[in-house]
This record gives C-alpha cells, sequence and structure tokens, in this order.
C-alpha cells in the first residue's frame, strides 16, 4: 500500500507507511493492515510587508493547509473577501497558484538560512 500524508492544522504533516513489523496474530484481526506514523514539521515561511495585513493573515492560513471557506468563517468574512485577498496576495508576488505561493515564500525564507 502507498504512503499517505494528512497535513495536521499549524504543526506538521503526519505521514502513514506500511510497517514492514511481523506481529503475532493474537495482536491484530485477520487482513489487518499495519501503518507507522511518522511526523515532519511544516515549513517556516516568511511573508513579506508588501502585502496587507489581511492578505498575510489569509496567505498564512491557506499555507497551513486551510481551505477558503474555513478562513472565511475563522476571521468572519466571507469566502469572496477571502479568496479576492488571496488573488491579490498573489498578483503582487507574481504567482497562479498555491503551490507557487509555497514554493516563492519558501525561497524567501531560505535567503537567510540553509534549508
Amino acid at each position: 500500500m502507498e504512503a499517505m500524508s494528512k497535513p495536521i492544522r499549524n504543526s506538521s504533516v503526519v505521514e502513514l507507511v506500511p510497517a514492514p513489523i511481523a506481529l503475532s496474530s493474537a495482536w491484530l484481526p485477520a487482513g489487518a493492515e499495519l501503518y507507522a506514523v511518522l511526523s515532519h514539521p511544516l515549513p517556516t515561511w516568511t511573508v513579506p510587508d508588501t502585502l496587507t495585513q489581511s492578505e498575510r493573515e489569509v496567505v498564512r492560513a491557506v499555507l497551513s493547509g486551510r481551505n477558503q471557506r474555513d478562513v472565511a468563517a475563522e476571521r468572519g468574512t466571507s469566502q469572496s473577501t477571502v479568496a479576492n485577498q488571496l488573488a491579490s496576495a498573489f498578483r503582487k508576488l507574481g504567482v497562479r497558484s498555491r503551490a507557487e505561493l509555497a514554493a516563492v515564500l519558501t525561497n524567501l525564507s531560505c535567503d537567510d538560512e540553509e534549508c
């Protein structure tokens, strides 16, 4: 079975991988699969001051894995407002996707220290 990853809010990514451990059949029901849980810290991103405070908050929330609906609910705004703030941040940073956003902000963070 392939490894699966699940983001955990603001802390780490938990990766489930098949565990190559032989256990007594008394411990597991027949056909049960055993997984090891590996935890990896999330990267740290530097969000530039060229963004407004609201744009920075939305960018940080999106990079931590939250969707626009959840961000809007947390901030007490509409999904349209969150979408507009994210689009504005994309324009200012010259990116077209969340993946590009993460890559650009990771590169900014790596300028000062080795990643």
